[in-house]
């Protein structure tokens, strides 16, 4: 039996933030990335996509079933092909500010 993780407030609220601001929904897709951390990739229903990053796989899932977010454990094709990515992503994913 697994304990239900400790959310923290502030993450769901982030959460929430996201969606709302982004169409009013957004799927969360849960990706282990090492040493720990998981992050949760946010695509919002207007295809804008953010992310944050937790401790563990429980929080991630848990954050997001809380903040009301569909949650993924994988990308698909329909997720995949609804993301945007915006001219100041692209510059921070090259090292550079916009």
């Amino acid at each position: 039996m697994s304990e239900t993780p400790t959310v923290p407030a502030a993450l769901v609220s982030t959460l929430r933030s996201f969606a709302s601001a982004h169409g009013g929904s957004a799927t969360a897709v849960v990706e282990y990335v090492g040493r720990g951390r998981v992050r949760i990739v946010l695509v919002g229903a207007d295809g804008i996509w953010g992310d944050e990053v937790v401790d563990s796989v429980e929080t991630a899932k848990a954050a997001a079933e809380a903040a009301g977010l569909t949650v993924e454990d994988s990308w698909n094709r329909e997720l995949t092909a609804a993301v945007k990515t915006e001219p100041e992503h692209r510059l921070r994913m090259a090292g550079k500010r916009a």
